[in-house]
């Protein structure tokens, strides 16, 4: 699998997790609040949190693990903060405006691509690497 297909997939796979993660979020919105759907939208929120995290396992395994952390919770955060506001009309001071603002600016800050040394940990290794290395200390 060569480098463009393998960021296809991982970008889908957190694609996914945020949507079904979001989805997740909203059942556990409503259950917090319809008394009478609660049942309901407890074990919806919890089919798709799970399946959400099967989708992260995916991202972890083909990136670096804290840009994948990075990505996830704060494409997590904003996206929700956006779709309960959107969705709710919740009121957000200018506070809370810039407190999303900046996790923002921290996402992108965070997602720079950094200067990664060969054999480095933070290097994510495709199973052929692995195989190939398998006579070093």
């Amino acid at each position: 699998m060569n480098t463009k297909q393998r960021s296809g997939i991982t970008a889908l796979l957190l694609a996914g997790y945020l949507a079904i993660g979001l989805a997740a979020n909203f059942c556990f919105k409503e259950g917090g609040t319809d008394v009478a759907h609660r049942l309901i939208y407890f074990v919806g929120g919890n089919i798709l949190g799970i399946t959400s995290t099967a989708l992260l396992m995916g991202v972890y395994a083909r990136m670096n693990v804290n840009l994948a952390m990075v990505l996830a919770t704060s494409g997590a955060f904003l996206l929700m903060q956006c779709a309960f506001w959107l969705v709710y009309h919740t009121h957000l001071t200018a506070v809370q405006i810039t407190g999303i603002l900046m996790v923002g600016a921290g996402t992108v800050l965070a997602s720079l691509r950094p200067a990664v040394q060969p054999g480095s940990p933070a290097v994510v290794r495709e199973p052929d690497d692995v195989a190939s290395m398998e006579g070093e200390p």
